[in-house]
């Protein structure tokens, strides 16, 4: 019998986040699966759903409500998204942060707050991680399943091989 944690281990961190990831690894699950998606600038991240709202603080950023009016991709006849879609956003809108250098957009956890590792500590937050961040943790310690990734085939075994770790991977999605 193999255990997989399904995101993570997204119990004690957020979805798709590395610490849920390290979590995972220290509970000794045998495999992660986790969600590859992209940014509009074709940035490959791990985040499960199409809009941001859930699992992340997305409504802290200062062009929030920009953001949600912009045009759903590939919509007849164009049509404002009124969400914050993945789709929509850059890496860098992603990464922004405040004059005291806080990200904007910080991952929630399971039940819809800002997780922080260290309660006392304000910058012990997780951020969405890229794809090749998440295989660095990975390699040698765990197997990974990226779900989603026949979206991003070509770009997912790309980084899968510069990382070296094809023989711990296993791809997924709707062929």
């Amino acid at each position: 019998m193999m255990i997989a944690a399904h995101r993570g281990y997204w119990y004690t961190a957020p979805e798709n986040s590395l610490k849920a990831i390290e979590e995972a690894i220290t509970m000794g699950a045998d495999m992660v699966e986790v969600d590859s998606n992209s940014t509009s600038d074709k940035v490959l991240v791990l985040l499960h759903d199409s809009a941001l709202e859930r699992t992340s603080s997305i409504e802290d950023h200062p062009d929030y409500d920009q953001i949600k009016d912009r045009i759903i991709p590939n919509s007849e006849p164009p049509e404002k998204a009124g969400q914050a879609l993945l789709a929509n956003v850059t890496w860098a809108e992603l990464n922004q942060t405040d004059e005291n250098g806080m990200h904007y957009v910080k991952l929630k956890d399971r039940h819809g707050k800002i997780y922080l590792e260290d309660p006392f500590d304000p910058n012990s937050y997780q951020t969405i991680p890229l794809v090749p961040e998440v295989l660095d943790a990975v390699k040698d310690k765990i197997l990974i399943n990226l779900d989603k990734a026949d979206r991003y085939l070509v770009e997912c075994w790309d980084f899968i091989v510069q990382k070296g770790v094809e023989d711990q991977t296993i791809t997924k999605g709707y062929w």
